[in-house]
């Protein structure tokens, strides 16, 4: 991303904290816009330009993420979907963070 883009990055941990029906339709808000949800770790998000990016883990070849020494790998690619609109969800947390 450009340096004067605004990004904002969406881990793991706050989506696990998602309420059971936030957290649905954050994941069915993913898997519209093509994110496969079973290898990304997480996303960024530029709501300005609504794309969603992320690094997908490294996959074996049995398609399962890929485990070094205890350690998750990552693709070196950089994934990127396009979406049209994001959850409420999304909403407070980006309102959260810009209120900071």
């Amino acid at each position: 991303m450009l340096s004067n883009e605004i990004h904002f990055t969406f881990n793991p941990y706050w989506m696990s904290d998602l309420p059971h029906d936030e957290r649905g339709e954050l994941q069915r808000w993913l898997k519209v816009a093509g994110v496969n949800l079973n290898l990304c770790p997480g996303f960024d998000y530029d709501p300005t330009g609504k794309l969603i990016t992320t690094r997908y883990y490294a996959t074996d070849p049995e398609e399962n993420p890929f485990i070094v020494d205890g350690k998750v790998q990552y693709e070196d690619q950089v994934r990127e979907f396009s979406t049209t609109a994001h959850p409420p969800c999304v909403e407070q947390a980006l309102k959260n963070w810009v209120g900071r």
